[in-house]
């Protein structure tokens, strides 16, 4: 994910034994006048249950919180 500045980043460690899958139809890079945020998602891949887990960077001084708040609870109350 870029955009938010040309310095930032993100890293998952993540163990060659576990089974994960990138979550592209979660993650998203917000950058507008009112907002800068990005979230990228991964899914953990386990045979008795799934995890979702996410880096989130939310700009100290240019982050609508609403926006962020809606797209936060769209991901998490998907089916």
């Amino acid at each position: 994910l870029g955009g938010i500045s040309q310095n930032s980043g993100y890293g998952f460690l993540i163990k060659n034994s576990i089974n994960y899958k990138v979550r592209n139809d979660s993650t998203i890079s917000e950058m507008s006048k009112d907002s800068a945020f990005q979230v990228f998602w991964i899914e953990l891949i386990n045979r008795k249950r799934n995890m979702l887990v996410a880096i989130i960077y939310i700009h100290p001084n240019k982050t609508n919180i609403k926006f962020f708040s809606d797209y936060l609870k769209n991901v998490l109350n998907r089916k």
